[in-house]
């Protein structure tokens, strides 16, 4: 741990020390009562704000700072010039230092001196809180590695806010070359647009400068990053392309071209504090062995119950799977009602996928059923209608699912799996269709012997290494819900989700990336989304960006939240243009 004094002063008679520990990229502040010394502490960087920007304002803390004999000097890595700042401010334990608006862009030192001994810190270096990759802690030989941590890339476009000077003005720039168009000013027009042509070849050099560095026993592997927009001072993403040979690679990233290298280091778990490595894994290229529903007695017709085909096909992909192959369970367009099954869908086996011919094309339909029996017409409903055994991998894609009465759970993973993936499945859970309200007798003797809270989220994930991408999903109360101890290294990317409760609840989550998801509130109690740790432990590293709330006026009237009593938030929020939200959070 890094510790820096903050202030030292008596207090009834004791001394009071205050300490910053900066461990694992996470604040403490830890009071302590300690015999403080009689000799004035000499002035000392702690923490600095970062990114900065030329013209931009330095934040400082630390100790002594007010002492008027100091003399704060910044150095480029590009010049190499040390340059006065002139502080204002000051206080004992922090001061405001403006960068000059003529110096590069670039990473700084900065250094203090003249009263006491001399001290520095590095300022706009790459601070990673975690990475991961397409296959969640490990990457595949053809997939991805994400970076997410502060001060990443050093490209204009890359910081969010109106108090970015250089952000300013190229925003003025393109609200002049709107007006000109408009006028029809096509010589202003020319020169506005070279002047942004400017500033884009500034983003793009500066932007091009951030490198991950892999190293292994296979070699050392440096990967330039992906410029196609998904960079930026939080966030960066690194293609492998199939060139790099499977092993365990440590990380270092650099922001400026390879000058300076910068280690990864996070804390995954305490048996596990200080990670500085990613898996890279081969990818497995072997086919499926197809075992199509339809050739087990019922082809998807309205007509037919469906329950003896599905069982069937799942029987004999489980058995393919438990050989040692991938198998594939395939339903064909139709559709398919499973109305003498009280279970749902068999629990799948690891290496068994399901795969609809299309979202639009296959519609599965799951029995009608209820919190608790009250008639012989309706059973229990089951935990889940979807389950996987043993610790996965398993996909579903490309099919509908329907639930028009009570559910616990639509899909469910447990903590225990891993590599558990949904795309392009639409889902369809409407607890009360057909039903004007709860213990209200509905269409066909239909009644709803249960409350709004008493009805499940339709996706419960616990495990490692999933993917929830390109989704539809309708929910009566929560959408997507984890408990402990949460989820780990999920991509959640691209869904549209209709929730008559929370759209995610997340506790206890940890490493996921959670962005361009749209979400809209559908009953008059639709509630507030959030990081939480309600039963108990600790959530961390949730990326969540690029995303939409809408119509969540119902119930706690909140659209995001951090909950617990005793929780807090350690990282950072960045508040952009037309009022989106894109932020990168560190929970503990």
């Amino acid at each position: 741990a890094t510790v820096s004094v903050l202030y030292c002063e008596r207090v009834v008679g004791l001394h009071y020390l205050t300490i910053t520990m900066l461990r694992n990229k996470l604040a403490l502040v830890v009071p302590l009562l300690l015999l403080c010394p009689t000799t004035v502490i000499s002035s000392e960087i702690g923490w600095v704000s970062q990114p900065v920007r030329p013209g931009e304002m330095l934040v400082v803390l630390g100790s002594d700072l007010n002492n008027s004999s100091c003399r704060f000097q910044l150095t480029s890595d590009i010049s190499n010039v040390a340059t006065d700042l002139v502080p204002s401010q000051p206080s004992p334990y922090s001061i405001k230092l403006k960068l000059p608006s003529t110096i590069p862009m670039s990473t700084y030192n900065l250094t203090v001196s003249n009263c006491g001994p001399t001290s520095s810190v590095d300022v706009n270096v790459p601070q990673v809180l975690w990475a991961q990759g397409d296959r969640g802690e490990r990457a595949s030989q053809f997939g991805w590695i994400r970076v997410f941590g502060n001060t990443l890339s050093l490209g204009a476009s890359m910081f969010v806010g109106q108090s970015n000077e250089f952000y300013k003005m190229k925003t003025d720039l393109t609200k002049s070359l709107e007006e000109a168009m408009r006028r029809k000013d096509f010589k202003t027009v020319s020169l506005i647009a070279a002047r942004l042509s400017e500033f884009q070849e500034r983003d793009s050099s500066l932007s091009s400068q951030t490198l991950l560095r892999l190293t292994s026993g296979a070699g050392t592997f440096v990967l330039k990053s992906n410029t196609s927009g998904t960079e930026s001072t939080w966030s960066n993403a690194f293609e492998l392309e199939g060139k790099i040979l499977p092993d365990r690679y440590l990380i270092d990233i650099s922001n400026n071209g390879g000058s300076s290298w910068h280690a990864m280091n996070f804390f995954v778990s305490s048996e596990e504090p200080n990670r500085r490595y990613i898996d890279i894994v081969k990818l497995d290229t072997r086919k499926p062995v197809r075992v199509v529903v339809s050739d087990f007695g019922c082809s998807g017709s309205i007509s037919c119950d469906s329950t003896p085909a599905v069982i069937a096909a799942v029987a004999k992909a489980n058995q393919i799977a438990l050989s040692g192959d991938l198998s594939e369970i395939f339903f064909p367009r139709g559709t398919y009602y499973l109305t003498t099954t009280d279970n749902g869908i068999p629990p799948l086996q690891p290496n068994v996928s399901m795969l609809g011919e299309g979202t639009d094309l296959v519609s599965i339909f799951f029995k009608e059923q209820q919190l608790r029996t009250q008639t012989q017409r309706f059973s229990n409903a089951p935990p889940s209608y979807v389950s996987f055994n043993g610790t996965g991998p398993n996909s579903v894609s490309d099919l509908t699912f329907y639930v028009t009465m009570f559910y616990n759970t639509v899909i469910k993973v447990d903590s225990a799996h891993s590599g558990f993936t949904l795309t392009r499945v639409r889902i369809r859970a409407n607890a009360y269709h057909c039903m004007n309200g709860p213990f209200i007798k509905g269409r066909g003797d239909r009644i709803a012997n249960y409350t709004w809270e008493q009805v499940g989220p339709v996706i419960q994930i616990h495990g490692s290494d999933f993917n929830i991408v390109d989704n539809d999903i309708y929910s009566s109360y929560n959408a997507i819900w984890t408990s402990g101890p949460g989820g780990r290294f999920g991509h959640i990317s691209r869904n549209r989700i209709w929730s008559g409760g929370a759209a995610h609840w997340f506790d206890q989550m940890k490493q996921v990336i959670f962005e361009y998801n749209q979400m809209t509130g559908v009953s008059l109690m639709a509630m507030g989304n959030n990081i939480d740790t309600y039963g108990g432990g600790y959530a961390q590293n949730i990326f969540h960006a690029h995303n939409t709330f809408e119509q969540v006026w119902g119930n706690d009237r909140e659209i995001m939240t951090t909950d617990n009593l005793g929780a807090y938030y350690s990282g950072y929020v960045v508040l952009g243009f037309l009022y989106s939200l894109s932020s990168l959070l560190k929970f503990s």
